[in-house]
């Protein structure tokens, strides 16, 4: 069976931007040091929901994202920014 891949359309990919850039700058406010907004992808794939590459790059998974949109923000984000900080 072919994967599964998905759209994500730009309302959810600014919501998701705009998540991100609060938790950089929470994180940079709380620690008193500038982290940088990280680049985003949509191309991972299987049973993980998202990954941190070094401290300036997240790709998600569209398809998990698309399957519950609001837990996807409320905790895979937040998660996979505490890793790039």
């Amino acid at each position: 069976m072919a994967a599964k891949t998905w759209y994500v359309p730009l309302d959810i990919r600014e919501r998701i931007a705009t998540a991100i850039k609060d938790y950089i700058d929470l994180a940079s406010h709380h620690y008193g040091r500038k982290y940088v907004m990280p680049q985003v992808g949509y191309t991972l794939q299987g049973r993980t929901a998202g990954v941190a590459i070094g401290t300036n790059e997240i790709n998600f998974n569209a398809v998990l994202l698309m399957e519950n949109v609001e837990r996807f923000i409320a905790r895979t984000v937040p998660h996979e920014v505490a890793h790039c900080v």
